[in-house]
């Protein structure tokens, strides 16, 4: 039986996932960012790889994956700077 006593203090000590937020809250407008974030990493990552390969043509594809990337992480960063100009009072 102290085994099971144990157990069930440490399940007492955890801590409960956060609840889900709403949608138009802030950390909506923080998520993008989030976002443009790990894809300017995965740019990066692309832009390593290609330096790496031997292959010219796998080379080219990364580098344009990589431009893909960070074109599409920009746009995430329009569209956080629009929301934050939309849900400030003026």
């Amino acid at each position: 039986m102290p085994h099971y006593e144990r157990n069930k203090n440490k399940t007492q000590g955890r801590k409960r996932p956060s609840p889900a937020r709403e949608p138009g809250r802030r950390s909506a407008i923080g998520s993008f960012m989030k976002m443009a974030k790990a894809i300017r990493k995965q740019a990066q990552t692309a832009e390593r790889v290609a330096s790496a390969t031997a292959d010219a043509i796998v080379a080219d594809q990364m580098r344009s994956l990589a431009r893909a990337f960070r074109s599409q992480a920009e746009i995430l960063k329009k569209k956080e700077k629009q929301k934050k100009k939309q849900s400030r009072p003026g």
